[in-house]
């Protein structure tokens, strides 16, 4: 991940499967603390569900 943030021209698209099948858990696993409002954890939970658009509006705390 680290390597895509030094901008020298390695992308996500490089990334092992293995890497992101492990660390997209860890990460999903921070989205709750990471939503600024509950309508952005309706919208979250709306749109995993297949039920609704994120929205333009929708953002996801670092």
């Amino acid at each position: 991940m680290h390597l895509v943030d030094l901008g020298l021209g390695y992308s996500p698209s490089q990334w092992p499967e293995e890497y992101a099948t492990w660390d997209l858990g860890n990460l999903l696993a921070t989205v709750p603390e990471r939503l600024a409002s509950s309508e952005a954890r309706t919208m979250m939970v709306a749109w995993l569900a297949g039920r609704g658009p994120l929205g333009e509006e929708f953002t996801l705390g670092p």
